[in-house]
């Protein structure tokens, strides 16, 4: 069994997802740390908090990974809800997480994602390559968090592991919204002329991109949300 620390960061993309992992912690019976214990206090995600921490058994939350360890890592919402939490005798214990079953692990990345991946597995010298290319592989992942588990399957898979499986996953598109000063919704746009950061009235011009790239461009004044197909 994965013996986790008694801090844990979860990163946070949707409000949906940042009430799913309140909702593991309060049925383990954690609260938040202020506040109203058992709220969602949904405006802690709005004003830019992305990061929910559990900390000696109690929930905090932070705009950046502002953690007692720096050396910590980072679990993504898809890794943390594949898991099956175990509670250990103690007040301000997070317990262990089982090891995962042992079978076929599947794993959905973005398009360009993939095609790096393949790139590594049918190089001559894929460590070599990885190495060498390390800049565009933080570039492909940055800012998706997928953890340590989704690091050493990658090697696994490169190196032939047929129990490893890597897939395109669907090609959802975000975009982000906003209020003005008079409560309008607004949207994230580029200005074609000006190359700048703007916004527009009209969500048909706002600016669309798969969420790995829509979160290089989320602040505190902006929430994401799905493009309707």
């Amino acid at each position: 069994m994965t013996k986790y620390d008694d801090e844990v960061v979860v990163r946070v993309d949707t409000l949906e997802e940042y009430r799913a992992v309140l909702d593991k912690w309060f049925a383990k019976g954690y609260a938040w740390s202020y506040g109203s214990s058992t709220s969602y206090h949904e405006e802690y995600f709005k004003g830019g908090g992305r990061y929910l921490i559990l900390d000696d058994g109690l929930i905090g939350y932070s705009a950046g990974k502002h953690v007692r360890d720096e050396n910590l890592k980072v679990t993504s919402f898809k890794e943390f809800m594949a898991k099956e939490w175990e509670v250990t005798p103690g007040p301000n214990s997070i317990g262990d997480i089982p090891e995962q079953e042992p079978g076929e692990v599947t794993y959905e990345v973005s398009e360009e994602l993939m095609a790096f991946i393949n790139k590594v597995k049918d190089s001559e010298y894929p460590a070599s390559y990885l190495v060498t290319n390390d800049k565009e592989y933080e570039y492909l992942v940055y800012g998706v968090e997928y953890g340590t588990t989704f690091e050493r399957d990658l090697l696994k898979y490169i190196g032939g592991d047929e129990s490893v499986v890597f897939q395109l996953k669907d090609p959802v598109w975000w975009r982000l919204k906003g209020k003005d000063t008079d409560g309008d919704a607004v949207y994230f746009t580029v200005d074609p002329y000006r190359l700048a950061p703007t916004y527009t009235y009209d969500k048909s011009y706002a600016f669309t991109a798969p969420h790995e790239e829509i979160t290089r461009w989320d602040n505190p004044f902006w929430e994401i949300e799905p493009v309707e197909a």
